[in-house]
């Protein structure tokens, strides 16, 4: 509910009122032990549109191992299979969903990292 309320405001400009909204989601779904993953992967979307990339690579990397959790993903061994199936989101099984935002969130924490990074720099 939460995070379509901060979707609501991000549509109305109300950067603020969205982040905050945001937030909530997040923490609710971590208190009920939901899985947070796509709401961090939402939150450092918000934080790469505002050019805080240092707090976007936070949240992408708090939706990366969210999702390591759910994919029973361990250091050193690979993910062996990631195929797009040409399939439409509404039927992908729950583990291609969780693939999707794991390579979403990885290749957003490095996006963010090369602007902090060119930032840091200039």
């Amino acid at each position: 509910m939460c995070k379509n309320i901060a979707l609501y405001h991000q549509l109305q400009n109300d950067i603020p009122k969205a982040l905050d909204s945001l937030r909530q989601a997040i923490g609710f779904e971590k208190l009920l032990g939901d899985n947070s993953a796509n709401s961090c992967l939402t939150m450092a979307v918000f934080m790469t549109k505002q050019g805080r990339y240092g707090e976007a690579v936070d949240y992408a990397n708090q939706s990366i191992a969210e999702t390591e959790k759910l994919l029973d993903v361990h250091k050193g061994r690979p993910l062996t299979e990631l195929k797009y199936t040409g399939k439409v989101r509404e039927v992908l099984t729950e583990r291609e969903k969780h693939l999707t935002t794991y390579a979403v969130a990885n290749h957003l924490a490095g996006k963010a990292l090369l602007n902090l990074q060119y930032y840091n720099l200039a």
